[in-house]
């Protein structure tokens, strides 16, 4: 009697760690699923900031000759290089966070250990490289990490303690990210605000001086009621328009100023909706790795794991750059 009641109880101990690791695996599948995503599109978001810098600096080369404007310094140049080197070590640390998300994925459904353990040292190594191109000090070297090989033949049981163990060492990186991106939060915003603003002045003194063809720009409007654009009238239309006075009755002015005045107030809406874009782009995704990292809480403590409020903030960056780059005529 004593011996049945011991072998039920095992076959109940064996029968719990076979459910909690069925368990965790498709939870850890969904939770690499919607981390790997939130990963791709703040890279993306980033990256458009990184190409931002070039451009700036260039418009301002442009511009110095074109309107008498100083051209940037070698500080300020200096300053725009090492902006780069921080964007760059930011985008890099998010690519590899998606490599280490893939190596969860493959840990969930093919139980490969090795995958993980080397996403999770290239997000190691990386998170510790945008921490020095901030300027801070780097941190303690930290060992390589590697799944424990403990629990014996109870395989299911091991690979639900591997998953937790895989998924609170991408936790502990993307807190330190997190932290270093919050603290940075408001800088980033005026730094993505500037961008804006001095490639706006550039589009808007390349315009004055008659060098945007401004197609792009007016197209969708006549298309919005069925009109066409037709680019090769765009000549002769100014032409006209620079032999009729100016509606505002200035001395000297013409239909074709008037224009122009038109199209900077249009061009002038677009930078401001983009600098507004700008800051919001930067919550959403910080608010995006923030509900990650609940998430991955949730998964440890072996909870169910709510990714709505995750993929929310993935949708919203998306649909910002969406916008961002129709405010960019992309």
């Amino acid at each position: 009697m004593t011996r049945s009641v011991r072998v039920s109880v095992l076959l109940l101990a064996l029968a719990s760690l076979a459910g909690c690791a069925s368990s965790a695996r498709p939870r850890a599948t969904a939770l690499a699923a919607a981390g790997g995503t939130a990963a791709r599109v703040a890279t993306e978001s980033m990256r458009e900031t990184e190409a931002s810098v070039d451009r700036y600096v260039e418009a301002q080369l442009l511009l110095a000759p074109l309107t008498g404007r100083p051209e940037p310094g070698e500080e300020t140049l200096l300053t725009l290089r090492r902006v780069r080197t921080v964007l760059a070590a930011r985008s890099a640390a998010m690519a590899e966070l998606g490599a280490a998300y893939a190596g969860l994925d493959a840990l969930a459904a093919f139980d490969s250990a090795g995958t993980v353990e080397k996403g999770v040292d290239g997000l190691v190594g990386a998170v510790s490289a945008y921490r020095e191109a901030l300027g801070q000090p780097a941190i303690a070297p930290v060992p390589a990490f590697g799944l424990s090989k403990g629990l014996g033949a109870f395989a299911g049981a091991r690979q639900a303690a591997r998953l937790k163990e895989a998924s609170a060492a991408i936790r502990e990186s993307l807190e330190r990210f997190v932290a270093l991106l919050r603290k940075e939060q408001e800088v980033h915003a005026s730094l993505r605000r500037a961008l804006v603003e001095g490639q706006g002045s550039a589009a808007r003194a390349f315009a004055a001086l008659g060098l945007g063809r401004p197609g792009a720009l007016l197209a969708p409007h006549a298309a919005a009621f069925g009109l066409a654009w037709d680019e090769k009238e765009y000549d002769g239309a100014l032409s006209l328009l620079r032999k009729e006075p100016s509606i505002t009755g200035r001395p000297g002015a013409s239909r074709e100023d008037d224009l122009r005045a038109a199209l900077d107030r249009v061009l002038e809406h677009r930078v401001a909706r983009r600098v507004d874009l700008e800051a919001a782009l930067v919550d959403e995704t910080l608010a995006g790795l923030e509900a990650l990292v609940l998430a991955h809480r949730s998964f440890e403590a072996k909870r169910e794991t709510d990714l709505a409020a995750v993929l929310e903030h993935v949708a919203a960056v998306r649909a910002l750059l969406d916008e961002y780059r129709a405010a960019a005529g992309k």
